[in-house]
């Protein structure tokens, strides 16, 4: 890798120079990946070439100590494998107010610091799908299958296949299952005149703010992707990450007790 002198670097500036850029080199954890991500907000983004200095990095797929080996090797490759993830995007309609962005990992709609339950009708392509009585809801993406959605009981779901997570959060009902469904399908959420208070609405764990009575939320898959940058093919790789980072199916063999004088 050649070194950098401090006159070759150049300032970032978005509304100038995003359309010139060819790969995105990351160093951090997941959160820095999707802040990378999230700069490509509605155009095409370029390769992301992720590497761990946070506290996880599942999808911050290198460590920092291989960033010299990792980075030659992709520079230097004719082709190199392109994991490519899904994104959402979303529209808050709030009376008069419309808010729209992207998002990664998930769309979340909770509580917040409220001990009530909140009520959010579902509607699927436009035809009603259930009333989610509870502490919220997730709609996350493969990406995000293995984020927030996990930890609230759904389903791991490879990058490959196109869907979007329903995940409930502390559902008030034992029959509540968290659901995958085809990334065609446009999701309609609707805050019930019902819920008890003021529900909150954030995007990947930021820009959480409170949202009225009657707000609905439309969320559908983006037309771009993210594409991450591997060495291998995606699938072992994330099968790999599965076992190392997530502890995936781990479990300490029993061994036989060895025989002691104290017995």
């Amino acid at each position: 890798m050649k070194t950098t002198n401090e006159n070759q670097i150049t300032l970032f500036i978005k509304q100038q120079n995003i359309n010139k850029i060819q790969l995105v080199i990351t160093l951090g954890g997941d959160g820095t990946v999707i802040w990378a991500a999230n700069i490509f907000e509605n155009i095409s983004v370029p390769p992301i070439l992720s590497f761990n200095m946070g506290s996880l990095g599942f999808i911050a797929k290198y460590p920092a100590s291989s960033i010299i080996k990792v980075v030659n090797t992709v520079l230097e490759s004719e082709s190199i494998f392109i994991d490519l993830h899904s994104k959402l995007t979303y529209q808050v309609f709030e009376g008069e107010n419309i808010l729209t962005g992207t998002c990664i990992n998930e769309v979340c709609i909770d509580r917040g610091i409220n001990g009530s339950l909140i009520e959010l009708e579902v509607y699927l392509n436009n035809e009603y799908c259930t009333t989610a009585i509870g502490d919220g809801l997730l709609i996350a993406t493969p990406n995000g299958s293995t984020a927030y959605s996990l930890s609230a009981g759904g389903s791991i779901v490879h990058c490959a296949i196109p869907s979007i997570l329903i995940t409930p959060i502390c559902p008030h009902s034992l029959s509540f299952r968290p659901l995958i469904i085809p990334d065609s399908v446009i999701i309609k959420l609707k805050v019930s005149e019902n819920s008890r208070h003021l529900p909150w609405f954030n995007i990947d764990g930021s820009n959480k703010r409170k949202i009225n009575l009657g707000t609905v939320i439309e969320i559908k898959l983006s037309e771009f992707c993210i594409p991450y940058v591997v060495l291998d093919d995606g699938y072992s790789n994330w099968i790999g990450r599965l076992r190392d980072i997530l502890g995936w199916n781990d479990r300490q063999r029993q061994k036989a007790l060895k025989h002691s004088p104290m017995l």
